[in-house]
């Protein structure tokens, strides 16, 4: 990985800007602050959004609670453009988990702008809202997310979904992590292939994910995360344990 290397070089300009910044104080918010953060700028999001929606009768939405084991019903928002001449009403699908830390987050955070993909890339999306951290800890995001994807290819005429116009998964930060690692469990589970609905494509949008030929030994990945100050809330470390990987690793490879 040597030709990666100058990734362990910080732009001047960035480095000039980071100089003058103090420390802000939203790295010592908890999960609940977080939270109450969240509430108060995803209205702000959405009334952006609202100038450019399509109108009410190009698309519907549909709410569904589906069962992802152990008697956990969780909610999943079906969003479908609304049929134009020469279409068949059966569209390639888009399998949509928000992101949020892992913490924060639900079918609200990206509902606008899933609204305007749908209708504009003639597009059925599920959006999908898995239960999360600190109060349901790994595996659930996961394991719910994948439950919820075995739902809806099982049952794609409930979401005007043909599957194999396309089968897609993605999401953004902590989503687009839970994308790939359900694009991976898809791949290998013999029920994909059995019936016939493999996930045919990603869509990651900043995933906290690390190249495979620059996985580390997971010692040296808890050495990283131990230097990290414990002051810094969940999230922040997290983020900042994704950088220092690939940065020291850019720089190790540098050497070699």
């Amino acid at each position: 990985m040597t030709e990666n290397a100058h990734f362990s070089i910080l732009d001047s300009e960035l480095a000039m800007l980071l100089g003058g910044v103090t420390p802000s104080p939203d790295e010592n918010l908890t999960v609940e602050s977080r939270r109450e953060r969240y509430d108060k700028i995803v209205p702000k999001a959405k009334q952006n959004h609202e100038p450019f929606l399509p109108h009410n009768s190009e698309y519907t939405v549909v709410d569904h609670r589906i069962d992802v084991g152990e008697g956990v019903r969780v909610l999943a928002r079906s969003i479908i453009p609304t049929p134009r001449d020469g279409e068949d009403g059966c569209f390639p699908l888009l399998f949509w988990i928000h992101g949020g830390g892992w913490i924060t987050g639900d079918v609200h955070m990206d509902d606008y702008h899933l609204r305007r993909t749908s209708v504009d890339l003639r597009i059925s999306v599920v959006s999908f809202e898995y239960r999360l951290a600190p109060e349901h800890p790994f595996p659930s995001a996961p394991n719910d997310s994948f439950a919820g994807l075995k739902y809806v290819a099982a049952h794609p005429e409930l979401f005007s979904a043909s599957l194999k116009k396309g089968f897609l998964v993605g999401g953004p930060s902590a989503g687009g992590n839970i994308a790939a690692v359900l694009a991976h469990r898809a791949r290998d589970d013999p029920y994909f292939a059995r019936n016939e609905t493999p996930v045919t494509g990603q869509l990651l949008q900043i995933p906290c994910l690390i190249h495979v030929k620059a996985y580390p030994d997971r010692l040296f990945l808890f050495l990283i995360y131990s230097f990290i100050p414990p002051r810094l809330c969940f999230c922040t470390r997290l983020h900042l344990w994704f950088f220092l990987q690939v940065q020291i690793l850019a720089i190790v490879d540098g050497t070699k």
